[in-house]
């Protein structure tokens, strides 16, 4: 028996489309059979036409192609998904790593309640120790120091119920990331496990100074506590600074064999040093205050939403009214 729902999945595209036919050959299908209704959006983030799409949308029903103006992070080309679908759930999908036999258990989960349902990579002990250790290291300070909700192995696949996306879609970051900003609105997020197919695809892997930029992007673009610990920093410094200037006036005051020069040379430095630590920690306050202005993110987002069998209790009751009050008169 088919579920009674609509369901939009987001396919972001990247140079290499072959296998977006034999992906999309394996998941019409299940969509098909599984739902009442459904759609498929792909994304096209190479600025070119992928080629042969015209025939790609005559033979699979039911799917919407947008070209981005140029080439764009999957970031954004999710975001302009988003922006377009009008599913009741919607499923993130890479074609070159995730697997299309996840979909039904993934939307399932999001049917019995969890605002979004995400995929996390299963350990297969391919990566090197190092780079096992930096990226628990990153988790262990996103949550530990910077509150990011951010899940170690924790990739683009996943299922968004529609009051999930109404949220996301108020977000009018220019730089957000799917992966966190999903995860800190959502009420009750559940993780699925899997392996992603073609892990060794160029495609997939990034190198360990990408990961690095992209590490400094995601603490830069959803939090402000860097911010707020140079904060502190300015305040320990102004406090240092005041300290050491009533030591000077103290051994000025108390002290008679001081070095000539020394109170004038010193004082004006350490002056100097305190006002340009309050500056410091003021203006690194203020920034945090427009960097948390500029990112647009919504005050709240509704989990669940539900009506009463009863629409009126009254016929007379209603504000509806069938002449207008000017025709009386």
């Amino acid at each position: 028996m088919k579920s009674d729902c609509f369901v939009s999945v987001v396919l972001p595209l990247k140079k290499d489309s072959r296998k977006t036919n034999s992906f999309l050959g394996k998941l019409s299908p299940i969509l098909t059979e599984r739902y009442v209704d459904h759609e498929i959006v792909l994304i096209d983030t190479s600025g070119k036409e992928t080629p042969k799409i015209d025939e790609l949308l005559k033979t699979f029903r039911c799917v919407r192609y947008l070209r981005l103006s140029r080439e764009l992070d999957i970031e954004i080309a999710i975001t302009a998904g988003l922006d377009t679908v009008i599913g009741d759930y919607v499923v993130i999908m890479c074609p070159e790593s995730d697997p299309v036999e996840l979909v039904p258990e993934i939307i399932s989960l999001c049917q019995s309640g969890h605002d979004v349902a995400y995929g996390v990579r299963k350990p297969d002990g391919r990566d090197f120790f190092l780079t096992r250790f930096c990226r628990c290291g990153f988790s262990w300070i996103c949550h530990r120091f910077l509150h990011i909700e951010w899940i170690h192995r924790a990739m683009h696949f996943r299922c968004l119920s529609r009051q999930m996306v109404n949220s996301m879609v108020q977000i009018q970051d220019n730089h957000r990331c799917i992966r966190t900003s999903s995860l800190s609105i959502a009420g009750s997020p559940k993780a699925v496990y899997y392996s992603p197919l073609n892990r060794e695809s160029k495609d997939t892997n990034r190198s360990f100074f990408q990961n690095m930029r992209y590490a400094l992007s995601v603490i830069s673009q959803n939090s402000f506590h860097p911010l707020r610990m140079a904060t502190w920093l300015g305040l320990v410094a102004v406090s240092s600074n005041f300290i050491y200037m009533l030591y000077i006036l103290a051994v000025w005051a108390l002290k008679e064999n001081i070095a000539e020069g020394w109170v004038s040379s010193t004082l004006p430095i350490v002056a100097h040093f305190l006002l340009f630590s309050i500056i410091l920690t003021i203006f690194s306050e203020y920034l945090g205050t427009v960097l948390t202005r500029l990112q647009h993110r919504p005050l709240y987002s509704i989990a669940d939403e539900k009506n009463s069998s009863v629409k009126f209790v009254s016929e007379d009751m209603r504000n509806v009214v069938n002449r207008s009050f000017l025709d009386s008169n």
